[in-house]
């Protein structure tokens, strides 16, 4: 009963985060479901799906094909919309009902690939893991298969790692763009908002890699093992972070380490600050230039040896127990947290969409490269 919850939704499950991470090539992907998962990522967890025309389908797996099985009639279906979407790439994706069964994805995609001759991923998720891990198996996935490794690399380039919707907003985004381009610095790939297969086979050549996320922390540290390509890791929460940030990147391409941008916890923290791991800290981190004591708490589970303070929230108990610990007179949360607050915390709502989805529409502050989220909580 340590997971159950009463006031939070389910977050958004590995499943989801395969998809979006897949949302912007020109591929097929196969939930292989009896519909509600489908249903469950077009309709709450990709705000990119209405009026889109992504090949985004649903197996249509029904109770007989559970119990006796029936595979050659998943695979003509993939082969017709194969034959008609024309997809560079295919992705087979699990739910929880194939995990049940035991489904062999990695068979499923082999079959797929020599069947219709089109390069072919089966990704076993489950739906009991957090989008995080689905969209680190999808780049991995990517990077194994199409990145170059001898590429030349190209100083003053960078890649972006861990961007789906799922953890920033498209305003954010494109401030990011920017807050990169104005450094005088290239972008040699996305990982995942607008991302080509030009860019996965040309990811090595970038000098810097950017983990914005915990997703990108993941790919990071794969690209500094397969690559030798160091990582900074935070965004520019603040406009007086970004000097901070960009002498960050230029540390990591010249002296070839990985950076971090991190402050220590402080006792004094009255500010709480909870989402993805790397944007709380990021927060953090700005605010601390302001002069302003925070703690950092993430959702979605801490990751190994990256910072060394953040609080993890793992279920709804502990979210509460945190909230009402009397600690704190500030919130930087999903508005879905912001309800579940005391009624004398003052609350800065920051949408999430991995979080509460199309739930809570509210206009959020924004943060990357602009102070008018620091403002709100100074």
């Amino acid at each position: 009963m340590a997971r159950f919850s009463m006031y939070l939704p389910p977050f958004a499950p590995d499943y989801s985060g395969v998809c979006s991470a897949l949302f912007d090539l020109n591929a097929l992907t196969v939930i292989h479901d009896a519909c509600g998962c489908t249903a469950n990522y077009t309709g709450y967890d990709e705000p990119r799906w209405y009026g889109s025309d992504k090949a985004v389908y649903c197996s249509g797996l029904r109770e007989s094909d559970a119990i006796f099985g029936n595979e050659d009639k998943f695979i003509a279906r993939i082969a017709l919309a194969a034959a008609e979407r024309k997809p560079e790439i295919i992705a087979f994706v699990g739910s929880p009902v194939p995990m049940v069964m035991g489904t062999d994805f990695t068979g499923f995609a082999r079959e797929l690939e020599n069947r219709l001759e089109v390069p072919a991923f089966g990704f076993d998720t489950n739906g009991t893991e957090y989008y995080n891990s689905g969209a680190y198996a999808a780049g991995i996935a990517l990077l194994e298969r199409f990145a170059d490794s001898a590429v030349e690399r190209k100083p003053n380039s960078v890649n972006i790692l861990g961007a789906t919707p799922l953890d920033i907003s498209g305003e954010d985004f494109k401030s990011l763009q920017k807050a990169i381009t104005d450094a005088g610095l290239e972008i040699n790939a996305s990982f995942f908002t607008g991302l080509t297969l030009e860019q996965v086979r040309g990811a090595g050549r970038a000098s810097v890699n950017l983990a914005i996320s915990q997703t990108g922390v993941r790919l990071a540290r794969y690209m500094e093992r397969r690559f030798g390509i160091p990582y900074v890791v935070g965004f520019p929460a603040g406009e007086l972070v970004i000097t901070d940030w960009v002498s960050a990147i230029h540390a990591a391409e010249t002296e070839k380490r990985n950076v971090t941008l991190e402050v220590k916890q402080s006792d004094d923290a009255s500010i709480l600050v909870i989402g993805d791991e790397v944007f709380a800290q990021s927060i953090k981190y700005a605010l601390t230039k302001c002069g302003k004591c925070a703690d950092a708490a993430t959702l979605f589970g801490v990751e190994p040896s990256l910072y060394t303070d953040t609080l993890d929230l793992a279920d709804e108990r502990t979210i509460l127990d945190t909230l009402n610990s009397g600690k704190y007179n500030t919130l930087i949360a999903d508005p879905l947290i912001c309800q579940i607050a005391q009624e004398n915390m003052r609350c800065i709502a920051v949408a999430q969409y991995s979080v509460s989805s199309k739930v809570c529409p509210i206009t959020s502050k924004k943060y990357v490269g602009t102070n008018e989220l620091i403002q709100e909580a100074l």
